[in-house]
């Protein structure tokens, strides 16, 4: 009997000892990348992944990276891991809703926001994303009810004035060009 609880005190030791290397590694991968040296960054978000394999935050600084540095596939396959393991991961669904954007793959775009702000509801910034994709497919109504959500959210976020204008004006001249 004490060897088997001298086994899990054991286990345990090693399983805390893992921990506090792994945020030793993500905290210097945040450095690393607060100083834009990518690279050791990277590297050292491994170093955490490695110490422990379910840590979140280090996989989606990795994504983050890739996707600042274009390799858009590689930042896909990491914010899909986080989610496979994560499925209600707001920041995870929100990060793959910008890949998709960036590459204009709106309905995937639209899908990942959606399934972000399902978890998510109270976040203005997904509103605005998602307003932004549905302008850029010409879905004005769309676009002016996700914004006037996020005013509703953030009153004070002038940006969202102003994409609500730029859209009113867009919508005029799509419509216009019909009339």
């Amino acid at each position: 009997m004490r060897w088997t609880i001298g086994l899990l005190v054991a286990g345990l030791a090693g399983c805390a000892e893992d921990h506090s290397k792994a945020q030793a590694h993500l905290a210097e991968c945040a450095q690393q990348s607060g100083q834009k040296q990518y690279l050791q960054a990277i590297a050292a978000c491994q170093r955490a992944l490695a110490a422990e394999p379910s840590l979140v935050e280090a996989r989606l600084l990795i994504g983050d990276i890739l996707l600042k540095h274009g390799q858009f596939d590689r930042a896909i396959a990491h914010y899909q891991q986080v989610l496979q393991n994560h499925p209600e991961h707001s920041a995870a669904y929100e990060a793959l809703g910008d890949v998709y954007a960036r590459l204009r793959r709106n309905d995937q775009a639209t899908a990942a926001y959606q399934r972000a702000l399902d978890q998510a509801t109270d976040q203005a910034a997904l509103y605005r994303k998602l307003a932004l994709i549905y302008g850029d497919q010409n879905r004005y109504a769309a676009a002016v009810d996700a914004l006037q959500q996020a005013q509703t959210l953030a009153p004070q976020h002038a940006r969202t004035y102003y994409n609500l204008g730029m859209l009113y004006q867009r919508q005029a001249q799509y419509d216009g060009q019909w009339s």
